[in-house]
C-alpha cells in the first residue's frame, strides 16, 4: 500500500521567535492601567501593565530581619532607615528598650547609660594634682573670684594620666591682677597666672600668685627689672626636687 503523504507548508520568516518581546509605550501603559503605583517596599519595583492591571515583576523582596542580638555601633546593615529594638541593661540595675537604626555607616543608636551622681571635693582642687580615690568625679563646680567678680569653673578627674589628675573642663577665668588671687587652686585656674611656693635655696620666693613667665628665660619689659628667686617646682607634682630658679619682673624705681 502506498503511504499517505501529508502536505507540509513551510512558512519561512513568518512565525515569530519564542524569545521575542513586545514593548509597550509608557503612555500606552498608563492609558491602559492608569497611573503607575508608588514603591511600598525597600526593593525597587518593576511595574508592568498586564491585562489592564499593574503588576510588580521584580519578585518578592521582604525587609531584612533584625539581628538576633543588639548590633555593635557601625556593624554592617542592609536597609537604611530600618529600626530594631532590643532590651538592654543601662547600668545602675535598670533595663530598657534600646532602638538601633540602620544608617549609611552601619547600625547606630543613641545609647542611654546610667551615670551615678558626681562626687566632688568640698574645696576646689588644684589643676594637675592627684585625684586618685575619687569615684565619679565629674562636673565639679567651683567659684573663682577676681576683685568683685566671681566666675564658676567646672573640673573633673582625668583618668588617662598616671596618676590621674584634676583637669579644668571650662575656659579659665581671666583676671588683670594675679596678686589678688589668694589661693593655689584659684590661681592655677586663672588665665595668665601661676602659683609659686618657696624653694630650698638661699633666695626663696614669697608664696603667692604671680603672672605666668620666667624673665630669666624671656626677659622683661624695658621699664622693668628681672629678679631671680628660688621656687619649689614640685609643690604640686610627684617629684623630689625642692628648688629651681625663676625670674620675676618688677617695676624699676
Amino acid at each position: 500500500m502506498r503511504p499517505c503523504l501529508l502536505p507540509v507548508l513551510l512558512l519561512v520568516g513568518l512565525l515569530p521567535a519564542c524569545t521575542s518581546t513586545v514593548t509597550v509605550d509608557r503612555d500606552d501603559e498608563e492609558e491602559e492601567c492608569g497611573p503607575k503605583p508608588g514603591s511600598s517596599g525597600w526593593c525597587p519595583p518593576a511595574w508592568v501593565c498586564i491585562d489592564g492591571q499593574w503588576q510588580d515583576t521584580a519578585g518578592a523582596c521582604p525587609e531584612p530581619t533584625c539581628p538576633t542580638t543588639a548590633p555593635g555601633s557601625g556593624d554592617a546593615c542592609e536597609l537604611v532607615g530600618q529600626q530594631c529594638s532590643y532590651t538592654v541593661e543601662y547600668g545602675c540595675d535598670t533595663t530598657g528598650e534600646q532602638v538601633f537604626e540602620c544608617t549609611s555607616s552601619g547600625w547606630e543608636t543613641a545609647y542611654t547609660a546610667c551615670q551615678p551622681e558626681p562626687t566632688c571635693p568640698l574645696e576646689m582642687p588644684v589643676i594637675g594634682s592627684d585625684c586618685s580615690g575619687w569615684d565619679y568625679p565629674y562636673f565639679c563646680q567651683y567659684a573663682v573670684a577676681c576683685f568683685d567678680e566671681e566666675t564658676t569653673v567646672a573640673m573633673s578627674c582625668d583618668y588617662q594620666t598616671t596618676p590621674p589628675q584634676w583637669q579644668l573642663d571650662t575656659a579659665p577665668q581671666a583676671c588683670g591682677d594675679c596678686a589678688i588671687v589668694g589661693d593655689p587652686a584659684s590661681c592655677v585656674a586663672t588665665s595668665g597666672c601661676q602659683w609659686l611656693e618657696p624653694g630650698c635655696g638661699e633666695n626663696p620666693v614669697q608664696q603667692g600668685c604671680y603672672p605666668v613667665g620666667d624673665c630669666l628665660v624671656n626677659g622683661c619689659a624695658p621699664d622693668q627689672v628681672c629678679v631671680g628667686f628660688d621656687q619649689n617646682p614640685c609643690w604640686n607634682s610627684l617629684c623630689d626636687a625642692c628648688n629651681a630658679p625663676i625670674g620675676l619682673c618688677f617695676w624699676a624705681d
